[in-house]
């Protein structure tokens, strides 16, 4: 018996991040209680009040729909979609998006000449056909702040550009 209290079930409004992540059991399971407005397991019934389901995803629903008509079909579950992407991913782009996210940082600090050459290798990844997203590139500073940290440093330094090897996407910034 699942306890639902605090599912999406009893929400009206619902957002899933990342769900098309997850495995291919949990999207059927889910097409089928979107279907029936209803969960459904054995003897267990609980209604569905939800009116207004959001998916948040970094994957594209065709890639998704490709799995099978099941797929497919969940994805139609969704009609409405909204393709939330940077116009460029350019050196600017990412110095535009550091200095946000730097604005009131704290301990270690990022320079503004780290910042810039950080952006620039995002760039570069962008040029050579990979792909890092907005989120992974704050990630990157991130790390690049714990890496100092750890090292009892108050600022980022090149000793800390190593660490960027264990993002995902970014491994093969170094070379």
């Amino acid at each position: 018996v699942y306890n639902t209290k605090h599912s999406f079930l009893n929400k009206q409004y619902y957002c899933f991040e990342e769900l098309f992540d997850a495995p291919g059991i949990v999207l059927l399971s889910l097409k089928d209680t979107l279907q029936r407005k209803e969960l459904r397991n054995g003897d267990q019934v609980v209604p569905m009040k939800t009116s207004l389901l959001v998916a948040a995803t970094n994957k594209d629903p065709e890639e998704v729909a490709e799995l099978g008509d099941s797929y497919s079909a969940l994805i139609e579950r969704f009609p409405l979609q909204a393709k939330v992407e940077w116009n460029s991913y350019k050196k600017e782009d990412f110095e535009e998006l550091f200095d946000k996210v730097l604005k009131d940082q704290g301990q270690p600090w990022i320079s503004p000449k780290m910042s810039k050459m950080l952006a620039q290798q995002m760039a570069n990844v962008h040029d050579t056909g990979d792909w890092v997203s907005p989120r992974m590139a704050v990630e990157s500073l991130k790390t690049l702040k714990a890496s100092a940290a750890l090292r009892g440093a108050t600022e980022v330094g090149e000793q800390d550009l190593p660490m960027m090897k264990y993002i995902p996407g970014l491994e093969k910034v170094q070379e």
